[in-house]
């Protein structure tokens, strides 16, 4: 992450001018779809495996007062009159094209990692499209992000929205634990958007009752965020499926080339490090609407902590130094006069850590 969740949360929030959420998601032709909920069983125990969440979290969470609990999601998915291929030759990695509407039976799962006390929540679930680029399903902003979640008291929600993260991929939850993860069925990617539509929808539903992922807790925003192919399906997702869905309230893609985007739905904050900008096949989309694009001075998409920002100090975290070094020394040996140059402001968290 290049961007710290504070940023992203006042980004969505409407505090820059111009740049201002709309009074409501949800649209007219979205009303009587948002009616409609999966059924919802868990928390999830037991398994062949560890009896933990497949990528679970290994933070003390009860002793930081959260809680981590999986749930399964149980319906019917559209493909909203899509097809959507893979296509490694494509700038944007996807070949969407009209398809006739069909609807399929689905079971997913959910892992949410939320605070026990509401009075601890900060109004804002976090809900991500897990990467499934490695076979298995990956919760990529969580990874990089977990320590300011955790101390700005977000909810986070991973949705397992890929048949390759549910069954098909080499390390999917099926393939994984086939005692924990039994009922997990997935039509196929066609289906994963609304997948995806009907998580957010059972996230941001205070559904209540005696199965709530949420545990009762008010979700006021939810934004949506995903990492590389995760990212550029959330493309897809913005400019065919959010009119119609209208239950995310702002995006949040990183690492993913976007050359354009819809911006005129909901607030939109992409976030790229350079190589994504420069894969970009129109360059990257300039500010507009309700977009926003930062980049981050790093050379890949690779893991840092959020507040290793604005410039690549490998002081900060040592996660950062084999990811950022290189880039650092390629600057150094670009120019003459960078030997001697003032170093860079230090950077830091809006909790003030390093």
């Amino acid at each position: 992450m290049v961007v710290t969740l504070v940023t992203a949360s006042v980004a969505l929030g409407g505090s820059p001018a111009g740049f201002v959420p709309s009074a409501g998601a949800e649209t007219a032709a979205s009303a009587a779809a948002a009616t409609v909920l999966p059924e919802v069983s868990g928390p999830l125990v037991g398994g062949a495996r560890t009896g933990r969440p497949f990528m679970s979290a290994f933070e003390d969470l009860a002793g930081l007062g959260y809680v981590e609990e999986e749930y399964l999601l149980s319906g019917v998915a559209t493909n909203n009159g899509l097809h959507v291929a893979l296509d490694l030759l494509s700038p944007v990695l996807f070949r969407v094209t009209a398809a006739p509407e069909r609807t399929a039976p689905f079971t997913t799962r959910i892992q949410v990692i939320r605070p026990v006390d509401p009075a601890d929540f900060n109004g804002t679930a976090l809900v991500e499209w897990n990467n499934v680029t490695g076979g298995l399903d990956a919760p990529v902003l969580w990874a990089e992000t977990r320590e300011q979640i955790l101390a700005d008291g977000y909810a986070w929600v991973g949705v397992t929205a890929q048949k390759t993260g549910a069954m098909s991929g080499f390390l999917s939850l099926v393939n994984w634990d086939r005692v924990r993860y039994r009922g997990v069925s997935h039509p196929g990617d066609d289906f994963a958007f609304d997948i995806f539509t009907q998580a957010a929808r059972t996230v941001k539903s205070g559904r209540g009752g005696a199965v709530d992922p949420m545990g009762g807790l008010l979700v006021e925003r939810v934004i949506a965020t995903g990492a590389s192919q995760s990212g550029y399906t959330l493309n897809i997702y913005i400019d065919h499926v959010q009119e119609r869905a209208g239950v995310v309230d702002g995006f949040m893609p990183t690492v993913s080339a976007v050359a354009k985007v819809r911006d005129d739905l909901v607030p939109v904050l992409w976030v790229d490090s350079e190589a994504e900008t420069l894969q970009a096949p129109e360059g990257h989309a300039p500010d507009s609407g309700l977009y926003r694009s930062r980049e981050r001075r790093t050379s890949t998409g690779m893991p840092c902590r959020p507040w290793c920002t604005w410039r690549c100090d490998p002081s900060c975290h040592r996660c950062c130094i084999p990811f950022c070094l290189p880039t650092m020394r390629t600057r150094r040996s670009s120019t003459a006069s960078a030997a001697t140059a003032a170093p860079a402001p230090r950077t830091t968290s809006p909790t003030g850590t390093r």
